[in-house]
């Protein structure tokens, strides 16, 4: 026996054999849980990687996220308490707020570089006539001119989605980023736009103006809403950005489609459970945690036809519908709520 072994089998005799076997049972229940929980972080991680990863939240009307937006701005830097400065500039030289930030944290490192902190330049924008970067007199003027550039470069060149300001603003392959850096770009930015909300501009839903039928038969209660939300697990508090909108219903009731459109999508996945998507147009919806398999891959369908049916598949709590919309030719997610607002309904 070495020394190490010795000294483990020796504790019995310094604190007493019950002592012992209660600290066992706490460094185990205490490794159990880490090794739970972080099996459910990981998996979750990995689920969301393959359906969320890549995709940009969307408001719909214009409307920013004030709650979610705002809070990105504490603690951030020479950002701090700054957030009506960035849509002060955006909505000046006519441009997205929540594009003009994400670009702002991502050149600053959450407005912490000294690019920022010394030369109030929050894009990192660079004077090839001086050879040197742009030194503005305040935060406000730099932002100013960050968003007029991005205005007269970009947007009015008709350059307006995430993809198509990163493929001039950070092309792949150029001479001066000889480490590919630039690949990183597109990905970084668009996870950015869903931490502060979602876009606020070219957002357009056509064919939802007139609004959705219901998912579900009777009347309407929606049970979780887009965004922020914190709840109660098993395993402790859960936080996340939900990507949807949740529908009450009992287990085995009929899920409609909300329109024409045609199945592109019918599987299970550990998240979403039985799901399936249907196309329609540009737009896409999702519906989540059916009870079985719904309808196959290519059948076309009517608004208010039976899809599948209600339950409690996958990552959930109870019999629900989780309902999904996509816009933007299945790129961009918006808060499904406000095409339901013409029918009579009631969240709990």
């Amino acid at each position: 026996m070495n020394d190490k072994q010795r000294s483990i089998f020796s504790l019995p005799l310094l604190f007493g054999s019950s002592t012992v076997l209660f600290i066992i049972l706490i460094i185990l229940t205490v490794v159990s849980l880490i090794s739970i929980l972080g099996g459910v972080m990981e998996e979750k991680s990995k689920d969301e990687e393959g359906l969320n990863g890549g995709f940009a939240m969307c408001q719909p009307n214009g409307e920013i996220n004030r709650s979610v937006f705002d809070s990105r701005f504490e603690g951030a830097g020479a950002f701090d308490g700054k957030a009506q400065l960035f849509i002060d500039a955006a909505k000046k030289n006519n441009i997205d707020p929540v594009i003009l930030s994400a670009i702002a944290f991502h050149e600053t490192g959450n407005g912490n570089s000294n690019m920022v902190r010394e030369r109030n330049n929050p894009g990192g924008l660079y004077n090839s006539s001086t050879g040197s970067f742009f030194v503005f007199s305040s935060l406000e003027e730099g932002l100013d001119f960050m968003a007029r550039n991005l205005y007269k470069n970009y947007y009015a060149q008709g350059l307006v989605t995430i993809e198509q300001i990163g493929n001039k603003y950070a092309p792949l392959g150029v001479a001066n980023d000889p480490n590919n850096l630039n690949a990183h770009w597109i990905p970084n930015i668009t996870k950015r736009v869903s931490e502060f909300g979602g876009l606020s501009m070219n957002c357009e839903v056509a064919g939802f103006a007139s609004g959705l039928g219901s998912p579900v038969r009777g009347k309407i209660t929606i049970t979780s809403r887009y965004g922020p939300r914190s709840f109660m697990t098993p395993n402790g508090l859960y936080s996340d950005f939900h990507t949807g909108i949740d529908f009450d219903c009992n287990t085995n009731d009929p899920l409609l489609s909300v329109l024409d459109g045609k199945v592109t999508l019918s599987q299970y996945h550990n998240l979403y459970g039985w799901y399936i998507k249907v196309a329609h147009g540009e737009q896409t919806t999702l519906y989540a945690h059916m009870n079985a398999k719904g309808l196959p891959v290519g059948t076309t369908v009517k608004k208010g036809e039976q899809i599948g049916l209600c339950g409690n598949t996958g990552n959930s709590f109870g019999s629900h519908l989780h309902f999904e919309i996509f816009v933007n030719g299945g790129t961009t997610r918006i808060d499904p709520e406000p095409y339901f607002n013409s029918q009579k309904q009631e969240v709990k």
